[in-house]
C-alpha cells in the first residue's frame, strides 16, 4: 500500500493466499492498488499484463523449485525500460543459515520443503541467465526477525559499520537485488 500511496502509479499486488488478500482488501487501499490471487508457479503470467517494475520482499526464495522459469517470465512481463527489485534472505547469514539449513530451524520457522535462502553469486547468476541486465546485488541488514527490542537500537547503531566493511557485509541478513529488463548502459 505504501508504494501505491507514494507513487500514484497503478500497483497490482499478487499473493497465492486468499486469506492474505482478504486481509489486504479489508484495509483502506488507495484506488490505484488492486489485488489478485495468483500462483507464480502455475498460473499464466501473461494474464497480468506488462509492468514497469516487478518487486517483492521475501518472495523469490519460495519459488526456488522453478526460479529460472519464474525469472524469465517476470522478465517477459516487464516493459523494455522496466526493471525488478527484490529483497531476499542471505544463506551466509548465521541466522538464515540456521533457519534454512537445519531440520530444527526449518521446523521452527515453518518453512516449505523447497524454500531456500540464496548465496549472492547463485542469485546473481540465475537473474543474469534469465535475461536481466545491469544486475546489482548488495548484502545488508543485520536486524534479524525476533531480535529482542532492547537490542534493536544497538544493532541499528553498529549496522552501518558492519555494512560498510566487506569483511562483515557478506554476513548480513538480506540481499537487495535490482536489475533492468534491458541494459541502460547501451
Amino acid at each position: 500500500m505504501a508504494i501505491a500511496r507514494s507513487t500514484g502509479a497503478e500497483v497490482v499486488a499478487i499473493d497465492i493466499s486468499e486469506v492474505f488478500l482478504s486481509q489486504a482488501r479489508a484495509a483502506t487501499a488507495p484506488v490505484n492498488l488492486s489485488f489478485r490471487k495468483f500462483d507464480l508457479l502455475s498460473d499464466d503470467l501473461t494474464t497480468l499484463g506488462r509492468f514497469d517494475l516487478v518487486f517483492g520482499n521475501g518472495i523469490l526464495h519460495h519459488l526456488v523449485a522453478r526460479l529460472p522459469a519464474v525469472l524469465m517470465a517476470l522478465h517477459r512481463l516487464t516493459t523494455p525500460a522496466g526493471g525488478m527489485a527484490f529483497i531476499e534472505p542471505n544463506l551466509m547469514n548465521p541466522y538464515c543459515s540456521f533457519i534454512f539449513r537445519t531440520r530444527i530451524g526449518r521446523k521452527w520457522a515453518s518453512l516449505e520443503p523447497a524454500e531456500m535462502a540464496f548465496r549472492a553469486a547463485d542469485l546473481r547468476r540465475m537473474v543474469e541467465e534469465a535475461g536481466w541486465q545491469d544486475v546489482e546485488l548488495t548484502t545488508k541488514d543485520f536486524l534479524v526477525p525476533g531480535i529482542p527490542m532492547g537490542l534493536v537500537k544497538p544493532v541499528l547503531t553498529v549496522e552501518p559499520i558492519l555494512e560498510g566493511t566487506s569483511l562483515t557485509r557478506w554476513l548480513a541478513q538480506s540481499h537487495f537485488l535490482t536489475a533492468n529488463a534491458k541494459s541502460k548502459s547501451r
